[in-house]
């Protein structure tokens, strides 16, 4: 793949790769039970295949802490770390905490210092807990102290034992308002709650979007539906060409597929770039790592 044009993945969840369900064998309950995926744990081989395929040149990759709710770590910071160290030159790292532990703050600053990642992935659904709780706003200081993304699952989870009371996008504003330094990152694109997700981010310069998910039909269905149908094509073109940041959610979806997407899509060709590969380039040098 071109090292000059290759694109970044900003969303892959390790959770279904087959090296770490071999050494985390409670991942197999959790597959099924807590994150619904259907298919079968894949060697590590099919993922960098795939991001072959796609002119895929750097994937960021999510674990879970749902140790609390689900006694599930998916696949857990640890095997993450390993991974992204064993392959630097593929991946990157977005840990998970419970934000509602007691070692929160110290888990966050290893996630910092000792694993250098990206990020802290937190997911109101997966580890229910409501996002404007007093005690997370320590959480959010250390992060924007320490210039780490504050990567928040938003929109539709596909298990319905999970709450999405606290999925909706607009819960988001207090937080970007209150801490302005921090970049905030929002899955699925907030969907079904589209409209919501525009009016954060148009009020908010430091919360961006992954374009990640597929709920409306096929990969381009579900991309035509949120980028570019109606008005949203004059949205995605002049207001947030530059927050928005290219997921494939690997295993859910092949990662081929969600990239040949958004090629095809009818925007302007700069757009595209931006989304497949630029925007998050800037955002990762930003955080100087």
């Amino acid at each position: 793949m071109s090292n000059l044009a290759g694109y970044v993945d900003f969303h892959i969840h390790a959770i279904g790769i087959e090296e770490l369900v071999s050494k985390n064998p409670n991942l197999l309950r959790c597959i099924k039970d807590v994150f619904y995926l259907r298919t079968r744990p894949q060697p590590l081989t099919v993922l960098i295949k795939q991001m072959e395929q796609a002119n895929v040149e750097k994937g960021i990759l999510y674990s879970i802490d749902a140790k609390r709710v689900h006694n599930c770590e998916m696949p857990g910071n640890d095997l993450i770390y390993e991974l992204v160290k064993e392959h630097q030159d593929l991946f990157m790292g977005i840990g998970s905490i419970d934000p509602l532990s007691e070692n929160a703050l110290s888990e966050l600053e290893k996630l910092y210092s000792k694993y250098e990642f990206l990020g802290v992935f937190l997911s109101p659904a997966y580890q229910e807990f409501n996002p404007l709780d007093s005690r997370l706003f320590k959480v959010y200081e250390l992060l924007e102290d320490s210039r780490m993304l504050l990567v928040f699952h938003t929109g539709l989870p596909w298990n319905n034992k999970l709450p999405m009371k606290w999925s909706n996008p607009l819960i988001v504003d207090d937080i970007a308002r209150k801490y302005n330094k921090l970049i905030i990152v929002l899955t699925h694109m907030g969907w079904p709650w589209l409209d919501d997700l525009y009016a954060v981010m148009f009020r908010n310069r430091n919360v961006y979007a992954i374009t990640s998910g597929v709920y409306t039909g096929s990969p381009f269905e579900h991309m035509r539906t949120i980028l570019v149908e109606g008005y949203r094509k004059r949205v995605t073109e002049r207001f947030l060409s530059e927050r928005l940041l290219f997921g494939s959610e690997f295993p859910r979806m092949e990662i081929w597929k969600m990239v040949d997407a958004i090629e095809r899509l009818e925007i302007a060709s700069d757009v595209k770039m931006n989304i497949l590969r630029n925007n998050a380039l800037r955002l990762i040098r930003s955080l100087g790592r």
